[in-house]
């Protein structure tokens, strides 16, 4: 702050008006009163402008893109303009199952669900011209198989779900199923793109040929995962795991543009 801001900040003149531009790509942005140089307390009137083609993003499913707190004075007034894009972390593809080693199909691992984008405690606008959606989930992993004859088994191993759209490489495809006949990994969900399921694997014995079920692809931003699909499986069925859920758009719904929360440009999840 200037030396006449003070100065008219000192007198009671005026309020402080400050605007900080979000330039640059980053993860779990803080919007508190810390941002502020030379912040006064109540005569304080902010704003935040993400700027075009910049991403907030997230770290982790447990945490948000961008979160207002709770520092601020009441009468101050606090304002986002979003041109960029806010979106949560990507949640992890399940890890395809493994050599069920005893004659009977096995269940894929479960996807994890997307992560949310913003976090909202108190009283503000929000500007967007641009996109703010939760992450998208992870898929399925798909299940292993067993063909037996006479005693001879082969036994196979599901593909890894896909991982979920977020912000970067920030998700994880699921792992590959471990044992005879393996399966492949998912792929890691890039930006607003999901990653793919891996195949399962294949394995033939007298029995017939068994084959693992293919990882489900993970979800779109704030959208969930998809489960696994095909396989053959001579000795029963196979079994897809759960999916992820897509992550919320918005926490503290009541309190953003006067509780119509965030509206205009492109959204996805949900606003609570």
């Amino acid at each position: 702050m200037s030396a006449i801001q003070q100065l008219l900040v000192a007198k009671g003149a005026g309020r402080l008006a400050v605007t900080i531009t979000i330039s640059a790509s980053t993860q779990n942005y803080l919007a508190n009163t810390a941002k502020v140089s030379g912040y006064q307390s109540g005569k304080t009137d902010v704003t935040f402008t993400i700027n075009n083609a910049v991403v907030v993003g997230s770290a982790s499913a447990g945490s948000y893109a961008f979160t207002v707190d709770t520092s601020w004075d009441a009468a101050d007034t606090v304002a986002v303009i979003n041109n960029g894009t806010v979106i949560g972390f990507g949640g992890t593809g399940g890890a395809g199952a493994t050599n069920p080693g005893n004659g009977s199909d096995t269940t894929g691992g479960n996807g994890t669900s997307g992560g949310p984008a913003v976090s909202v405690g108190r009283a503000i606008t929000w500007t967007n011209t641009s996109g703010v959606a939760g992450g998208g989930g992870g898929g399925g992993a798909g299940g292993g198989a067993a063909s037996s004859f006479d005693g001879s088994a082969s036994y196979v191993t599901g593909g890894g779900g896909g991982g979920g759209g977020g912000q970067g490489n920030s998700s994880s495809g699921g792992a590959r199923g471990t044992g005879t006949g393996n399966g492949t990994a998912g792929s890691p969900g890039s930006g607003s793109s999901a990653g793919n399921g891996g195949a399962g694997g294949s394995a033939t014995n007298v029995g017939g040929t068994a084959t693992g079920m293919t990882g489900g692809a993970g979800g779109a931003l704030a959208s969930s995962g998809s489960v696994a699909t095909g396989g053959n499986f001579p000795d029963g069925i196979g079994f897809t795991g759960t999916v992820g859920a897509g992550g919320a758009c918005l926490v503290g719904k009541s309190f953003v543009n006067a509780g119509a929360g965030i509206t205009g440009g492109t959204t996805g999840g949900g606003q609570t």
